[in-house]
């Protein structure tokens, strides 16, 4: 008996369709699995000169065949909240935040500082507060909760004071701290440059103390999750590119200060000024930080076992809460050198 035609063009036709699909299958799997790792690299980062070498790398194509893309957010609970969303695999933090950070469920290790603060950082009064002591029963400006916070703890200590002996004016960051003291809120703000700059020209206001008096208070650190840590090749890229970065910075400083003040939106002046009063952090700095000498804690485990204690003692940490190691050591010496 002859067979339906009609038959036969149908069966052929599923063939086709099923061959497509297939197709699609495998170009879908492929695209996946071969273009992942050059999806861009997303970081969030806040105005800050130590932020400043990866628009200088990324402008300068220092981070090779990865693709960054940096993004500006000074509200730190916005920039935290965007990286927890999966808006960002990596984000700019402080150290003294990873106790408090580990409460709050962010996902990812510290694997990379930025910088140390030396005297971007401080404590800015009116012009008739002349110490920090006088600063007993007055209005200071802070932001909780974050190395504003911190600053502040090392200001009034230094002086024999404590929270309690401030009125405490809870702000969203240290720019608008600064804003709150020129216009008369506050006596007293804890800021960063370019704004402490800003607020003394013309003897607006008086600088009483910074982290220049309190070295290696105020750390700059790289946050990521895992998609990124346990990708080594995209890490080492990133790692690489940013020291690559720095070196750039310190031989061209004046093209590079030019980068960094267009991506900043401040003048050449005030971002010349910002990057002053802070040491970008070199190969040997990670090093300490993240490399085990002998078995010995690392100054990682030093610097946030001091920022958790603290953080306790004013109720923003539970009493009982541990601080796991949420940092990369890098005992193997792949992504830093030894300190020589």
């Amino acid at each position: 008996m002859a067979g339906n035609p009609a038959s036969g063009a149908s069966s052929a036709k599923k063939w086709v369709m099923l061959a497509i699909a297939a197709f699609v299958f495998v170009f879908a799997v492929t695209t996946y699995f071969v273009k992942a790792p050059h999806r861009p690299l997303r970081v969030a980062v806040m105005t800050w000169g130590g932020a400043g070498p990866g628009f200088v790398g990324k402008e300068k194509k220092l981070f090779g065949n990865l693709d960054v893309e940096f993004y500006i957010l000074d509200d730190t609970k916005q920039r935290q909240a965007a990286y927890q969303s999966g808006d960002f695999e990596v984000y700019l933090t402080n150290p003294d935040q990873h106790p408090k950070e580990t409460q709050l469920g962010l996902p990812g290790k510290m694997f990379m500082l930025s910088d140390f603060s030396d005297g971007a950082d401080g404590l800015i009064a009116r012009p008739d507060i002349k110490d920090v002591a006088s600063l007993r029963g007055k209005r200071v400006a802070y932001t909780q909760g974050t190395a504003s916070d911190f600053m502040l703890s090392k200001a009034l200590a230094s002086a024999g004071l404590s929270r309690s002996d401030v009125h405490l004016v809870e702000l969203d960051d240290p720019n608008t701290a600064g804003v709150a003291l020129l216009s008369g809120e506050v006596d007293a703000a804890i800021s960063w440059e370019p704004m402490m700059s800003q607020a003394t020209e013309g003897g607006r206001a008086r600088i009483l103390f910074t982290s220049r008096d309190v070295p290696n208070a105020i750390i700059g650190v790289f946050i990521a999750k895992d998609s990124l840590l346990d990708d080594r090749p995209r890490l080492r890229s990133f790692v690489e590119g940013w020291q690559k970065s720095v070196a750039y910075y310190n031989d061209h400083q004046d093209e590079s200060l030019a980068i960094m003040a267009k991506a900043f939106k401040v003048t050449p002046t005030d971002m010349k000024g910002m990057m002053s009063g802070l040491r970008l952090a070199s190969q040997s700095d990670n090093a300490a930080y993240f490399v085990s000498q002998n078995g010995q804690p690392t100054k990682m485990d030093m610097f946030t076992a001091d920022a958790a204690a603290y953080w306790k003692s004013i109720g923003l940490m539970r009493k009982d809460q541990k601080t796991p190691d949420r940092w990369v050591r890098d005992d193997t010496g792949l992504l830093y050198r030894n300190p020589g």
